[in-house]
C-alpha cells in the first residue's frame, strides 16, 4: 500500500497526506491510488467497498477518456512492478 501511495504522489507531484486525505472532492490522486489498489485488491485508508467501487468506477471512466490521465496511471504501474525509478 505505501509503495502505491509514493508513486502516485511522485507522479502527481504531492505529498503522501495529499494522496490519503479524506472527504476531498477532486482529489485526483487520491482517486488514482483507490483506482490503483482496488485494481491490485487492496482496501485503502479505511474507505468502505461502496465507495472504492464508486471511486474506482469514475477513475475508469476518466482513464479511458483522457489520454494523459491513463500515461499517468501506466507509469506508475511500470514504476510499481518494473522497479523503475519513479519521477
Amino acid at each position: 500500500m505505501e509503495s502505491i501511495v509514493e508513486a502516485v504522489g511522485a507522479e502527481f507531484g504531492c505529498n503522501e497526506g495529499d494522496v490519503l486525505v479524506k472527504g476531498r472532492k477532486k482529489n485526483k490522486a487520491g482517486e488514482i491510488a483507490v483506482y490503483i489498489a482496488r485494481d491490485l485488491g487492496t482496501y485503502f485508508n479505511g474507505i468502505s467497498g461502496a465507495a472504492i467501487t464508486m471511486r474506482y468506477k469514475q477513475a475508469a471512466k476518466e482513464i479511458v477518456n483522457d489520454k494523459r490521465l491513463r500515461r499517468k496511471v501506466n507509469r506508475i504501474k511500470e514504476c510499481m512492478f518494473n522497479f523503475k525509478m519513479c519521477p
